[in-house]
């Protein structure tokens, strides 16, 4: 029981330096604020309401949405993060916050987003030097060309009190934590949502409380050392285990509601790389016509993975380790190209003409262009 005792120490301990590291606003009595899409006003684009969200239909000439809120107000002192709830976008979509200050003199200042969230994106604006004083309206803007059915759901002030800090790590440690295309077996992966996550959390609690406990039994025998050690370790290890369990199980509900009585097509579409595999569908048809090799590119590597995959069996190439292309000299006429949310890539279809990451052109004719992009290398 001493050691269960020194474990909770340990744990109130960690709690307070993450609170300390994180810098919150101790004074500050502040809550989160919420603001549902449909109360948004919007100024560039034009989208529907769905319930309390926004569906896009298009966006302005420049390829962008712009949504703002005027009425909101709150104190810049009092929150340091805003987050967008979004879904129906592309990988790394642009998004930005937008706001105006009084101290600002009616200038409008924006932050690009630092962060992805499970849910959407989030902006760190504590150590932006314009955010400051009194916050009189907000906004967001996705740019990028934004599809026509991606969502815009809410906008959320984070708090940077110390209580509205704590709930929100809570929430967002016990948050379902979807399978991610990297690993089933932990819940680790989540962190990199989290300004501290859960399991190092955890960790640094269980190192504290064996500081603690082995300096206070220092003195008495051996076997009350090592018992209190194992008691302290086991207790996290279970806390940790009791947590995947959690998790793992309502992810296994949720994939048994997603997939269950489908076709093995309907399945694939379903799945969490669903809109990537009615792309490939779509190449496939295109490049049976006239088969040859075939390149795939994105920027994130469990696409590049998948992409492959689903290309099979053409003779495919799809590196894992990096999104970078070989130089234009290696490339034949009739291999194929395909890029799925790949930064960086610029066609003229005037001269036919390709380049990626400011390289030189190749010659190629564009037989695809939806979420993803086919190209033929001509002679």
């Amino acid at each position: 029981m001493r050691a269960l005792a020194v474990t909770a120490i340990g744990a109130a301990i960690a709690a307070l330096l993450a609170l300390i590291f994180a810098g919150v606003h101790w004074r500050s009595a502040a809550t989160t604020q919420e603001w549902s899409a449909d109360r948004f006003l919007v100024s560039g684009g034009q989208a529907r309401t769905r319930g309390s969200a926004l569906v896009i239909e298009r966006p302005d000439p420049n390829g962008a949405f712009i949504a703002a809120l005027p009425t909101a107000q709150l104190d810049a002192r009092d929150y340091k993060a805003i987050e967008v709830e979004v879904s129906g976008l592309p990988e790394r979509t642009p998004i930005a916050i937008f706001w105006r200050t009084r101290m600002g003199g009616g200038r409008t200042f924006t932050h690009r987003a630092d962060i992805d969230t499970p849910r959407g994106v989030r902006s760190e604006l504590d150590h932006d030097p314009n955010w400051n004083g009194p916050i009189s309206g907000v906004g967001v803007v996705i740019t990028g060309s934004p599809p026509t059915g991606a969502t815009f759901v809410a906008v959320r002030a984070v708090s940077a009190s110390a209580a509205a800090t704590a709930v929100e790590a809570v929430k967002s440690w016990f948050r379902l934590e979807d399978w991610n295309g990297q690993s089933i077996n932990v819940v680790f992966l989540g962190g990199q949502y989290h300004a501290f996550p859960f399991t190092l959390y955890v960790g640094l609690a269980m190192l504290i409380a064996l500081v603690v406990w082995i300096v206070w039994q220092r003195r008495h025998a051996l076997r009350s050392v090592v018992a209190g050690t194992l008691v302290i370790g086991f207790a996290a290890w279970f806390v940790l285990a009791l947590r995947w369990i959690a998790n793992f199980g309502r992810v296994e509900a949720q994939s048994v509601a997603t997939l269950a009585g489908k076709s093995w097509r309907e399945k694939r579409l379903a799945a969490s790389d669903g809109p990537l595999f009615a792309f490939i569908e779509q190449a496939r048809a295109q490049i049976a016509q006239r088969p040859g090799r075939v390149f795939f590119a994105s920027d994130d590597a469990w696409l590049r993975v998948r992409g492959g995959y689903h290309l099979l069996p053409f003779n495919t190439l799809a590196i894992a380790y990096h999104r970078n292309l070989f130089e234009v000299g290696r490339y034949r006429p009739g291999d194929w190209l395909c890029f799925y949310a790949r930064s960086g890539v610029v066609y003229d279809p005037t001269t036919q003409t390709l380049r990626w990451d400011g390289g030189p052109p190749l010659k190629a004719q564009r037989v695809l262009a939806s979420v993803g992009e086919l190209y033929q290398v001509l002679p």
